[in-house]
């Protein structure tokens, strides 16, 4: 019986080293398990945080572009009101240039332009014009546009900035 004594203790030391060794694989193969679901979760937390970052960054282009996309069309449309404003007030000026109160205007206009010859201009070039006159010394050296659309144009940059802050308190 020794012999089967033997063979039934080297059995259960056997089947204790293999149950010890199958803890140590399972204690192992959990510890990876837990090691490989940790990276796994930081990698998708990398992921998801890069991605973010990308549509974030995606999303500021997008509301610069629409920023200045709605800035550009705004400005389009502001000058073309400008333009539009500005041709229709040089139109009325040339058909009130020909009506009495037109007249007195130019008539104001070309008495104005004759001042800045001063005394000592001896002559003076009047070219009559559509809306006005230019008065030119006689040597050349004063030109004055005394024209309706002259006025016109020398105010415009003011008659302008009016005419956009009036638009933007109608919108």
């Amino acid at each position: 019986m020794a012999l089967a004594d033997l063979l039934h203790t080297l059995e259960r030391e056997a089947a204790g080293r293999a149950d010890a060794r199958l803890a140590d694989a399972r204690a192992e193969a959990e510890r990876l398990t837990a090691a490989n679901a940790a990276e796994l979760a930081t990698r998708r937390e990398q992921a998801l945080a890069a991605r973010e970052q990308a549509l974030r960054a995606e999303a500021e282009r997008s509301i610069v572009t629409a920023t200045r996309d709605a800035e550009r069309t705004r400005l389009l449309a502001q000058h073309e009101l400008l333009a539009r404003v500005h041709d229709r007030a040089r139109r009325n000026l040339v058909q009130r240039a020909g009506t009495a109160e037109g007249q007195a205007a130019i008539g104001v206009l070309v008495a104005r332009a004759l001042t800045y010859l001063g005394e000592a201009a001896a002559t003076a070039r009047v070219t009559p014009q559509p809306t006005g006159s230019r008065v030119e010394a006689g040597d050349a050296s004063v030109d004055v546009d005394a024209t309706l659309e002259g006025v016109l144009e020398r105010l415009w940059p003011g008659l302008a900035m009016d005419v956009v802050r009036r638009a933007e308190l109608l919108r």
